[in-house]
């Protein structure tokens, strides 16, 4: 009887797949904190940046790859682009106590915002570029593994013209 209790208990546990999962929300419940900034640069009039904060409205810490974003058009085709969650320039030089193409750590990745890890109720940066191809469509939006957010349609900011 108290083994067929055990074993009972030993399937039931592995049918609730006890453990080892990741409770940590898919980044679904991240918006705009306020409408991103659009940029056209003057000299590089094929480039666009759009920056600004993401906000996590969830209940729970929403974790982000910079390498893992996509910018889709209305299409649902990928334009290819560069992202990370920082405000502005960070070197990514390895110290010398490590070698190249090693595995930064996570502390480092922060830093360098190649991952952001957003608690509810706070903010990210997030600075993205693309190369806009003459003819091609606008992407319109960000996506990532559970989530998405929208590219504001708005006339870009175009720097340094004059």
């Amino acid at each position: 009887m108290i083994r067929a209790r055990a074993l009972a208990l030993l399937l039931l546990m592995a049918v609730a797949g006890c453990g080892g999962g990741d409770d940590r929300e898919p980044a679904g419940t991240l918006r705009w904190e306020k409408d991103p900034v659009v940029v056209k640069p003057a000299t590089l009039p094929n480039d666009r940046i759009v920056y600004g904060h993401l906000r996590n409205d969830g209940q729970d810490r929403a974790d982000l790859v910079a390498k893992d974003l996509r910018l889709r058009t209305a299409g649902g085709e990928t334009v290819t682009a560069n992202a990370a969650f920082v405000e502005s320039f960070a070197h990514g030089m390895y110290p010398p106590t490590r070698l190249p193409g090693g595995k930064e750590p996570i502390s480092e990745q922060l830093r360098l915002g190649q991952i952001a890890r957003v608690l509810p109720g706070k903010s990210v940066p997030l600075t993205i570029s693309w190369r806009q191809k003459p003819g091609g469509d606008q992407p319109v939006r960000i996506e990532w593994k559970g989530g998405s957010i929208p590219i504001p349609d708005k006339r870009p900011v175009s720097p340094g013209a004059g």
